[in-house]
């Protein structure tokens, strides 16, 4: 008598089985996974972005509309890059980049990239941790290289993140 007649359970049914307990025990994690926190879910092992100086533009919250604190700028080193795909090679950028517009709107930020330099990579974080591209602003009169206008849809938000490189 053989092993399946005795137990009535077929070899090629015994590894389906196992491959169905094996994948619900795989899922489990890969279902926590995307349930992270978006801090949780950051990567540290983003690479360097070759040449490029990096900024980091905060501000505090506004509270019923009003800013509190204008946008300031601080270096970006690679523990602080939540939305861009590349860390920077130095952290010195805000030598390079400057706020354009009012400080204290919390709903936009228009930052001008200085001669002989130009964006490579920039994303404000929204409120819901989603991260947006920039768009072009076109200057008038100025002394930028580019300008580019950052902002998650007309809501308040207070951190952008940008890499900029020679313009060559």
């Amino acid at each position: 008598m053989g092993d399946a007649e005795k137990t009535g359970i077929e070899r090629r049914a015994l590894i389906k089985g196992a491959a169905v307990v094996g994948g619900a025990v795989w899922a489990v994690p890969v279902v926590q996974t995307l349930d992270m926190p978006v801090a949780a879910a950051v990567s540290p092992n983003r690479p360097v972005l070759p040449g490029s100086s990096g900024a980091l533009f905060t501000n505090a919250a506004a509270v019923a509309g009003v800013a509190l604190n204008p946008w300031t700028c601080s270096p970006l080193t690679a523990g602080d890059v939540r939305c861009l795909d590349h860390t920077p090679e130095t952290s010195d950028g805000c030598s390079h980049v400057f706020v354009n517009s009012n400080p204290s709107d919390h709903t936009q930020l228009v930052l001008c990239i200085a001669v002989g330099w130009k964006l490579q990579q920039g994303r404000a974080r929204c409120p819901d941790g989603s991260c947006t591209m920039p768009t072009p602003f076109i200057p008038v009169g100025s002394v930028c290289n580019e300008q580019w206008l950052f902002s998650c849809g007309g809501g308040n938000f207070n951190h952008v993140e940008v890499l900029v490189v020679p313009d060559v």
